[in-house]
C-alpha cells in the first residue's frame, strides 16, 4: 500500500470555490493538502475546507470523494466532494488554538487539570467508533485537537479519513510517536489504535515529553504527585501504549477512568523505564533460608554477609529517637536471642522477612525482628539483675543530662562575660570600637549576631473585574488570552494595563487601566456595538470606493493600512479607493504579518490571518 504524502513543494492553485463555498485564503497545510478559510453564503457562516492534493488517478479520487461524503453529518463534517481533480472535506470552523500550542503552557499538567481535558477527547473517540468502523481516526494528532482557551469546547477532527484513504488502496499518514505501530506497519487496526495515540497525547500533557515508542516513557511527572501515585499512573500509560493491541484497554473511556483512579488498574506486564517515577517499588533481593525449628547453635552474623533491601533515597529524620527495648520472653533456642525494636520508618537497614514482605508490599514496618548483639544476656538471666542494670542506666543518663545542661549554660551567651584587657584610648582611632581580648586563661565568647531586620512585605497583586454586554466576550490581557466575560483576572502586576474585549458580530472595544498600590483592583464594564456586516451592494454600480474586512487569531490585533493605524482586529475599513493596498496586522508577543488586497469599487474584500507567538 504506497503512501501518498502531499508534497508542499507543487504549486498549487485553489479554485475560487469548493462547491457552494468561496475561499477567503489558506489557514494551513497538512500531510494530505492544504486547508482553506472558506464562507458559506447560504447559511453565512466560515466553514474549513479540506483538499486532499494526493497522487492519485482521477478514478481513485471520485472514489476517495464518495468515500468522504459517507462522512458527512458525524463530527462536524458538513459536505465533501469533488472539484476538478480535488477532492475536498467540509468542516466546521473553530477560531480555536490546537492542542500541539496549548501543549506548551499546560504540560506538564495535574492529573487533575488533564483528566477533563482527556476524558473530552475519549468521549469524542468512543463516540466515533459506535458509529462505526469507517468513523474511526487512526492517524490522531495534537493538531487535529482544537481547544478554546477559557472554556471547556474541545473538538477533534479527522475521523474517517484514514479509513476512506485505506477503502481505495492508499495508505494515511503515519505521525510518530502518535500513530500505533500495527496502523503504521499496515495491519488490520481497530479501537485500540486510537487509544494508543490518547495514549501519547496523555503522556505528554502529563510530562511535557512525547513518549520515546511503544512500551517507552520519557520526561517526569509533576513533583506534587506522590511517589506511588506516579508509579500508577506510569503504569497506565505504559499499558495504554503497549507494542500489542490485545495488552491495551478496550475503549478510550476505560483508559480516562484508570487514570482517574489507578490502583484500580490491571497492572500492565510492560516494565516502566523511567527510574525516578519507580522510587516507590523497592527491588527486594533474595531472602535467606527460614531457621529450622530443631535446636541448633548460630554463630553470630556478620553485616556484610546479611542481605539488605534496597529502598528509595529519602531524607533521613532529623529527630533521632532512642529506641525503647523490649525484653522477650526465654525463647527454646538456647544459643540464640532475639529482641523486638521499635524503631521510626526509613532508620537503618534490619534484615527480616517480615521487612521484606511489608517493604516489597508498600507498607511501613512499626515493630521488626533483629538479630542481637552477640553481647547480650541469655535469656536465663535472673529478673534482679536485669532490673538492676536499668536502674543504673537510668542514673547514668540523669547524670549525662546534668553535665550536658551545664555544660550548655556556661556555653550561653547570658553567662558572665569574662574580663578583657582593653587598649588605652588613645590608641584607638575615633569611631573605631574597642577591640575585644581574651584574657589569660579566659576563653573566647560569640557573641549572636543581631536578629535580621524582617523583610518588607511585597505588595499584593492586582486584579480587574471585566464585565461586558453581550457576555462571553473573549478578554485579552496586554495581548494574552485570559478567558471569557465575565471575568476575574487575578495576579496582575501593578502597572498598566490594555484590555481588549472582542466577540464576533461586534467590534472590539480596548481600555486601559493602571493599578498601584492604593488602587489594586479595576472594574472594567463594556458594552459592545454590532458590527455592521458588509454584504454585496444591489445597485452599488456606480460606486467608486471599495471597503476591507480585516479578522485575526487571536483577536485585538493592529491593523495599519497604507501606513495607517486604523483600529483592531475586527476591523471594517470603508471608503477605500480601488486598487491594491498594504495591509500590517501585528500583536504583542506575536510574529507580525503583511500582505496586499486588492480593493475593488462597490466589494468587500475580506483577509483574515492567523499570527503566530514568538
Amino acid at each position: 500500500m504506497p503512501s501518498l504524502p502531499f508534497d508542499e513543494s507543487t504549486t498549487f492553485t485553489p479554485p475560487p470555490a469548493f462547491g457552494p463555498y468561496r475561499v477567503l485564503h489558506q489557514i494551513g497545510s497538512g500531510v494530505l493538502g492544504p486547508v482553506f478559510r472558506t464562507y458559506d453564503p447560504q447559511s453565512d457562516r466560515l466553514v474549513a475546507v479540506k483538499a486532499f492534493r494526493l497522487d492519485l488517478l482521477p478514478e481513485d479520487v471520485a472514489r476517495l470523494a464518495d468515500g468522504l461524503r459517507r462522512l458527512v453529518g458525524t463530527a462536524g463534517q458538513l459536505a465533501a466532494g469533488l472539484e476538478g481533480t480535488t477532492a475536498y472535506l467540509a468542516m466546521d470552523y473553530h477560531a480555536a488554538e490546537t492542542f500541539d500550542v496549548a501543549l506548551r503552557h499546560l504540560a506538564p499538567a495535574p492529573i487533575e487539570a488533564a483528566l477533563p481535558i482527556l476524558g473530552a477527547m475519549a468521549d469524542a473517540i468512543d463516540a466515533a467508533w459506535a458509529a462505526g468502523p469507517a468513523f474511526g481516526h487512526g492517524a490522531l494528532h495534537p493538531r487535529d485537537v482544537f481547544v478554546t482557551p477559557g472554556t471547556d469546547e474541545l473538538n477533534i477532527t479527522g475521523f474517517g479519513v484514514a479509513p476512506a484513504l485505506e477503502a481505495i488502496g492508499a495508505r494515511a499518514p503515519v505521525r510518530r510517536p502518535y500513530t500505533a505501530p500495527e496502523r503504521a506497519a499496515g495491519e488490520a487496526w481497530d479501537l485500540r489504535a486510537d487509544v494508543y495515540s490518547l495514549g501519547a497525547i496523555a503522556h505528554e500533557l502529563l510530562t511535557g515529553r512525547r513518549p520515546a515508542g511503544p512500551g517507552e516513557q520519557d520526561g517526569t511527572l509533576p513533583a506534587s504527585m506522590a511517589p506511588e501515585l506516579r508509579v500508577r499512573i506510569r503504569r497506565v500509560l505504559s499499558k495504554a501504549l503497549a507494542e500489542s493491541p490485545a495488552l491495551r484497554f478496550g475503549s478510550a473511556r476505560a483508559f480516562v477512568d484508570a487514570l482517574a483512579d489507578p490502583s484500580s488498574a490491571v497492572e500492565s506486564d510492560t516494565a516502566v523505564p523511567v527510574a525516578e517515577d519507580q522510587a516507590a517499588a523497592p527491588v527486594v533481593e533474595a531472602v535467606p533460608p527460614a531457621v529450622p525449628a530443631e535446636p541448633v547453635a548460630v554463630p553470630p552474623t556478620p553485616a556484610s554477609a546479611v542481605p539488605r533491601v534496597r529502598r528509595p533515597r529519602v531524607a533521613a529524620p532529623a529527630l533521632k529517637v532512642p529506641a525503647r527495648v523490649a525484653v522477650p520472653e526465654p525463647v527454646p533456642v538456647p544459643d540464640v536471642a532475639t529482641s523486638i525494636v521499635e524503631a521510626p520508618p526509613g532508620i537503618g537497614d534490619m534484615p527480616s522477612r517480615r521487612d521484606d514482605t511489608l517493604r516489597t508490599s508498600g507498607e511501613t514496618p512499626d515493630r521488626v525482628m533483629m538479630p542481637q548483639s552477640p553481647l547480650a544476656l541469655p535469656s536465663a538471666v535472673p529478673w534482679v539483675l536485669i532490673a538492676s542494670v536499668l536502674c543504673a542506666g537510668l542514673v547514668l543518663g540523669a547524670v549525662g543530662m546534668y553535665t550536658f545542661i551545664e555544660y550548655r549554660l556556661q556555653q550561653s551567651p547570658l553567662s558572665p562575660v569574662p574580663s578583657v584587657a582593653v587598649p588605652p584610648a588613645e590608641n584607638r582611632k575615633p569611631g573605631v570600637p574597642a577591640p575585644v581580648a581574651p584574657a589569660a586563661g579566659d576563653t573566647e565568647v560569640a557573641v549572636p549576631a543581631p536578629p535580621p531586620a524582617p523583610a518588607r512585605p511585597s505588595p499584593a497583586p492586582g486584579r480587574v473585574l471585566v464585565r461586558s454586554t453581550p457576555a462571553g466576550a473573549a478578554v485579552l490581557i496586554d495581548g494574552r488570552s485570559a478567558g471569557r466575560t465575565p471575568l476575574t483576572a487575578r495576579d496582575l502586576a501593578l502597572a498598566a494595563h490594555t484590555v481588549a474585549v472582542s466577540r464576533p458580530g461586534f467590534v472590539t472595544e480596548s481600555r486601559r487601566v493602571t493599578l498601584t498600590s492604593r488602587a489594586p483592583s479595576a472594574t472594567l464594564t463594556i458594552t459592545l456595538k454590532a458590527e455592521r456586516v458588509a454584504r454585496p451592494p444591489a445597485a452599488a454600480k456606480g460606486a467608486a470606493t471599495g471597503s476591507l474586512s480585516v479578522d485575526s487569531r487571536p483577536r485585538g490585533a493592529q491593523v495599519t493600512i497604507d501606513g495607517r493605524v486604523l483600529g483592531v482586529t475586527p476591523l471594517s475599513a470603508p471608503g477605500l479607493s480601488p486598487g491594491v493596498h498594504a495591509v500590517r496586522v501585528e500583536l504583542a508577543g506575536h510574529k507580525p504579518v503583511t500582505t496586499t488586497v486588492t480593493v475593488k469599487a462597490g466589494e468587500t474584500a475580506k483577509i483574515a490571518v492567523t499570527l503566530e507567538q514568538r
